[in-house]
């Protein structure tokens, strides 16, 4: 297999993971909003994807009196508080999962633990 046809597949593999992300949040999130019940489904997600991708982050890009790198650099902080405790919970429940797989060698829920730790 060649870069080329290798870097085309990760790419189509990407875009299709990012569609079923915003699908999934779609169902989980957008669609529990009550001024949206009884709203076509196909007409409800063109909105979200307007909304995410043009109203949610396009405007603050935008503003004339905020410079872009300074609406990156307010973001941050909130950005690394998320990775930091998420990669604290998911090393922590790791381990643990890590440990206690050990503890259950040769039993039956070894390989559910298995799956829960490369999750983590």
């Amino acid at each position: 297999m060649s870069l080329r046809n290798y870097i085309a597949k990760r790419a189509v593999a990407s875009i299709i993971t990012l569609f079923f992300i915003f699908l999934v949040n779609f169902f989980l999130i957008y669609l529990r909003v009550p001024e949206n019940q009884g709203t076509p489904l196909d007409v409800l997600f063109s909105q979200y994807l307007r909304f995410v991708f043009l109203e949610g982050f396009g405007p603050a890009l935008k503003n004339p009196q905020i410079s872009t790198l300074e609406f990156i650099l307010r973001c941050v902080p909130y950005t690394l508080l998320l990775l930091g405790v998420s990669s604290f919970l998911a090393i922590l429940l790791g381990i643990g999962l890590g440990l206690l797989s050990v503890y259950l060698h040769g039993h039956k829920i070894n390989g559910v633990l298995t799956i829960a730790i490369l999750v983590f």
